[in-house]
């Protein structure tokens, strides 16, 4: 185990899920990592879709969302 100490989020709603902590024991593990880019574009493409949906109070295809992306 390599001697780099990570401190897993306290706040933000990841405590629960432990999506950074998977992610950071990759890193320093040097281990394949629990979801690859494109799963992390599509939950990208999800939150900026909700957080447009939030400001514009209209409902946002997430396609739309993955075009601008891309």
């Amino acid at each position: 185990m390599s001697s780099i100490k990570y401190r897993p989020m306290i706040r933000g709603g990841q405590d629960s899920s432990h999506v950074i902590d998977a992610f950071a024991r990759s890193v320093v593990n040097n281990e394949e990592l629990p979801a690859n880019g494109e799963e992390g574009m599509k939950s990208l493409n999800v939150v900026l879709a909700a957080l447009e949906s939030s400001e514009t109070k209209v409902i946002v295809n997430t396609k739309e969302m993955t075009a601008l992306l891309q």
